[in-house]
């Protein structure tokens, strides 16, 4: 499947191309990302669609969609912005670097059979792997996924600081914000195609 990465558009499936991916990558020096560069473009688009799909339906996020059939959690209305303006729409920088962390250091090392950064080394010839006994992913099989969304922002935060830290500005299941009153929500915007 190939990345559609539209902001605010109704078929988007990631909020960022594997380019800038690549390049969120490339920047950082808190994560090895020598397996990333050693993925195919098809691969690469795989893991960031998985990603902005977990982002998706495992999180909680404050404030509203700006747009009403946008496919994707952002961008979004915060409830600490007082102009709602059209013309500065856009996905924050943060939720971008943390999709591009998420697909290389959760789905990524999932997908292979790795074990979490925190645990070390170990070969790569498991059935089954567990990440931070909240979420288990079976390699071969449909992947199991916890039932109660809060556990994959709470295996994040406590294993994966640099994610939490640019998620909880956003996200109600990583920093406990409760999202603010349908009564303070902005008109939404028409749908982008």
């Amino acid at each position: 499947m190939a990345i559609v990465a539209i902001p605010g558009g109704n078929s988007s499936n990631s909020f960022i191309t594997v380019v800038e991916a690549d390049s969120f990558l490339a920047a950082t020096t808190l994560f090895d990302t020598s397996p990333w560069d050693g993925l195919i473009e098809t691969e690469k688009e795989e893991r960031l669609i998985h990603a902005a799909w977990l982002m998706k339906t495992r999180f909680q996020w404050i404030g509203w969609p700006v747009y009403r059939k946008q496919a994707l959690p952002f961008p979004r209305w915060l409830p600490d912005e007082r102009d709602f303006d059209e013309d500065t729409v856009a996905v924050p920088e943060p939720i971008e670097k943390a999709q591009a962390y998420i697909a290389l250091d959760i789905v990524h090392r999932g997908s292979v059979g790795l074990p979490p950064a925190s645990e070390g080394k170990r070969k790569p010839d498991l059935k089954r792997v567990s990440l931070f006994a909240s979420l288990d992913v079976t390699l071969g099989d449909a992947p199991q996924t916890p039932s109660d969304p809060s556990s994959l922002s709470l295996a994040i935060a406590s294993h994966h600081w640099i994610i939490e830290r640019l998620l909880s500005p956003y996200c109600t299941t990583v920093q406990f914000i409760n999202p603010a009153s349908a009564d303070d929500a902005p008109e939404l915007l028409e749908e982008v195609l």
